[in-house]
């Protein structure tokens, strides 16, 4: 039984016209870096108040009793900004903002940004347990909820990149519909 003659060379000079392409594909994939894993996205930025107070002022003056020891570093309050047709609290697709204590806001999401698309800013206390009275002891009053929030932005690709400014928003003072 006649044996096939040894192979000599290495499997990719075997493709002969093929391996300048497939070494040109290898190098350009490897060079992408992170442009194949994080997308450019939308750095959205703005000021929230109350009552013309900076949010976190305003809510921290309007909040009944003492903190609870250990608690303290927990904001009374969680902002993000959903999607058109997301789910509030759903860990996909909205994002959460971080506010600082001069009320400024920033949202960022995996990446570089959020994409473009049309969102709704929400706003709700982190306390749902009742105050002596039995009334809600969040600061808004469910107002900024994803289904009453008057709040909406439309951020469009030509943002993509860039900082979007939401300008200041007083939640006193909604939009007029």
């Amino acid at each position: 039984m006649p044996c096939d003659p040894p192979r000599f060379g290495a499997p990719i000079l075997r493709f002969g016209r093929f391996s300048p392409l497939l070494i040109a594909m290898a190098i350009t994939l490897g060079c992408q870096g992170d442009k194949l894993s994080v997308d450019e996205g939308i750095v959205v930025k703005g000021k929230l108040f109350k009552g013309g107070q900076p949010l976190g002022a305003a809510v921290r003056s309007s909040d009944q009793g003492p903190p609870i020891p250990g608690m303290e570093a927990i904001a009374p309050f969680q902002v993000s900004l959903v999607p058109e047709g997301g789910q509030e609290g759903h860990a996909r697709g909205a994002y959460a903002g971080k506010v600082a204590d001069d009320g400024s806001v920033a949202f960022s999401g995996p990446g570089k940004g959020i994409p473009p698309g049309i969102y709704r800013l929400v706003v709700v206390g982190t306390n749902t347990m009742p105050d002596a009275e039995g009334a809600s002891a969040d600061p808004f009053r469910g107002k900024f909820t994803l289904d009453k929030t008057p709040f909406r932005f439309t951020i469009t690709v030509a943002h993509v990149g860039k900082e979007f400014d939401l300008g200041t928003i007083d939640l006193d003072r909604p939009p007029s519909p």
